[in-house]
């Protein structure tokens, strides 16, 4: 099951629970996720489509939050938009983005 389409647009932030999924662009596996990891936060903090289809590898739990959402957490916690800023880099430059 697709969870987020590549090239789509973002409205929510995710949290992988429970189970794994794995992560292509342009439909070619680039890693896989397990459960504390997170996705779609580079749509929300850049304002742009998907950067990468997220796809269930098993039965899995995603905890979303709506942009809206996302956001307040990020004005409110300076520290979390910096890391996830670090993280967004590192995957761009992972994927030759």
């Amino acid at each position: 099951t697709v969870i987020l389409a590549e090239g789509r647009g973002g409205i929510a932030f995710f949290l992988l629970g429970d189970g794994t999924v794995e992560y292509s662009v342009n439909g070619e596996r680039v890693g896989a996720g397990v459960p504390g990891d997170y996705f779609g936060e580079i749509a929300l903090i850049d304002d742009r489509p998907r950067a990468a289809t997220v796809t269930a590898a098993t039965d899995v739990i995603v905890y979303g939050m709506t942009f809206w959402e996302f956001g307040a957490l990020l004005d409110s916690y300076p520290a979390i938009a910096d890391e996830l800023r670090q993280v967004m880099r590192k995957r761009q430059t992972a994927v030759g983005r």
